[in-house]
């Protein structure tokens, strides 16, 4: 990176956080890396900065979908009674920054096709009547939320779990505890050539090892003025991965 574009790209990050508010979908308490059909687990989660010091402070309602067409999320009664006829698919729920701590939404993996995947990841988003504008281009499946204004736009970064490997169920009596739960988390990127980068974090209440503002303002910025960008080395200030893939799909 030549030094002229590498101090343009200094000077334009406090502009971009000028204009710019990031709030994260983060897990608390992650799914679980194991589970049978049906079983229910609670799922522990709030929505904050990438310094995890300030709570977003507007009621909204996420979505939760899985990336498998043969599996649904369903809502669970506290009861533990995967049979209840009252569970509901999990289309949205909400978010009270208000409630007074984290977010607390029990659900199940339900099978909706005669052979389902023995796979799934959960994705929570913002959603639909909660955007005020189009999703972003580099931050997948990120949009901008209706508090978003003239001078700021608040953007809402959206979250996948692991992949959890799902079991046919073993039992019939009511499920007496959830299982094990993981310790990370995925954000994604996308190039301009529509590939994603699956970027693991871990969700302990740490400042490291997850997603930072100035990470995704990195990609936004690589992305939209990767014609300019000409270089042969890369100084690791940040994570060298990142940056060779970068380079190589933009």
């Amino acid at each position: 990176m030549e030094p002229v574009f590498f101090f343009f790209f200094l000077f334009s990050f406090p502009f971009f956080f000028m204009n710019h508010s990031l709030y994260y979908i983060r897990f608390l308490k992650p799914p679980p890396l194991t589970c049978e059909y049906h079983q229910p687990f609670n799922i522990v989660w709030t929505i904050e900065n990438d310094l995890g010091d300030s709570s977003f402070q507007a009621p909204l309602s996420l979505r939760c979908d899985t990336n498998v067409k043969g599996i649904t999320a369903q809502c669970v009664a506290n009861n533990n009674n995967r049979k209840k006829k009252t569970d509901a698919p999990l289309s949205t729920f909400d978010y009270q920054p208000y409630h007074g701590g984290p977010m607390v939404t029990r659900i199940s993996l339900v099978p909706t096709s005669h052979r389902p995947s023995s796979n799934v990841q959960l994705f929570f988003s913002l959603a639909h009547e909660h955007r005020s504008g189009p999703v972003h281009p580099v931050w997948y499946q990120a949009y901008p939320h209706h508090t978003s204004n003239n001078h700021t736009t608040v953007w809402i970064l959206p979250l996948w779990s692991m992949p959890i490997q799902l079991t046919m169920p073993k039992q019939s009596l009511p499920y007496v505890k959830d299982p094990a739960g993981g310790h990370q988390a995925q954000r994604w990127v996308q190039t301009p050539q529509q590939h994603l980068l699956r970027i693991c974090e871990d969700t302990e209440q740490s400042i490291a090892r997850h997603v930072w503002d100035c990470g995704l303002a990195m990609c936004d910025f690589i992305t939209k003025h990767r014609k300019e960008i000409k270089c042969e080395y890369v100084l690791e200030l940040v994570a060298q991965d990142w940056w060779d893939y970068l380079l190589r799909r933009c």
